[in-house]
């Protein structure tokens, strides 16, 4: 399959999830900024692969993360907020590949590397989706400072990874 036709559907199922979490609510607004988000994800598709087709992708996963965090913030469904995290990162991540992977349109290695990509991303999403759903049903209660304090520990740790991925 092609990482277009994944990105609009990760994007689509972002946008649907979060669309139904509003719409049972009944909190139109919400919705309707939704639906907004939603047209920069649809403009990011039909741009892709075009140099403007990245600040278009960055504000559509900025958009369902804002929407997301607001979502929580109102106590909308957990589960389909959840679905639209996984689905809007899986988004974001397809296109951030097809970008680097534009320097190696040429080789042959180039399907190899995106099978190899899309099996990956897959099983990050998957594997995420599954740590969500435990943090949903176990409660744990720590403090705002040991919060903050695993976080800078997580992002020191992904960011180390990723330098020594890059190498």
């Amino acid at each position: 399959m092609d990482r277009k036709l994944f990105f609009g559907v990760c994007a689509a199922i972002a946008v649907a999830a979060l669309l139904l979490a509003y719409g049972i609510e009944q909190i139109w607004f919400g919705g309707s900024i939704v639906i907004g988000v939603g047209l920069v994800g649809a403009f990011g598709w039909f741009t892709m692969r075009r140099e403007y087709s990245d600040w278009a992708t960055g504000l559509f996963l900025v958009g369902i993360v804002l929407m997301i965090t607001f979502g929580a913030f109102l106590d909308l469904n957990l589960f389909l907020l959840m679905a639209a995290m996984v689905s809007g990162l899986g988004a974001w991540d397809l296109m951030r590949f097809d970008k680097g992977l534009e320097r190696y349109a040429l080789s042959e290695n180039s399907l190899d590397l995106e099978r190899r990509h899309l099996f990956l991303l897959g099983g990050t999403l998957l594997g995420g989706a599954v740590l969500a759903l435990v943090v949903a049903f176990v409660q744990i209660q720590i403090g705002f400072f040991t919060a903050l304090g695993l976080g800078i520990i997580l992002i020191l740790a992904l960011s180390g990874t990723i330098r020594l991925i890059q190498k």
